[in-house]
């Protein structure tokens, strides 16, 4: 997956991943997810959200998302 965005906002993050804000922030609190906090906003890595996906990966195939 390529993401032309360096960072993602929270709600980027969820849209691309099918899932929701809240699943997002338990992502990052646990460190699965590496974030920065700019201001008052958290912005996620595209590398890190790419690293993520990567590594999450079951039996070596990888999902495909909408968008894409």
């Amino acid at each position: 997956m390529m993401i032309e965005k360096s960072y993602l906002t929270v709600r980027e993050t969820a849209e691309l991943l099918s899932t929701t804000n809240n699943t997002i922030y338990r992502l990052i609190h646990k460190n699965k997810l590496g974030a920065i906090k700019v201001g008052s906003y958290i912005k996620i890595s595209a590398k890190e959200l790419e690293q993520y996906i990567a590594a999450s990966k079951i039996n070596g195939q990888s999902g495909t998302l909408s968008g894409n």
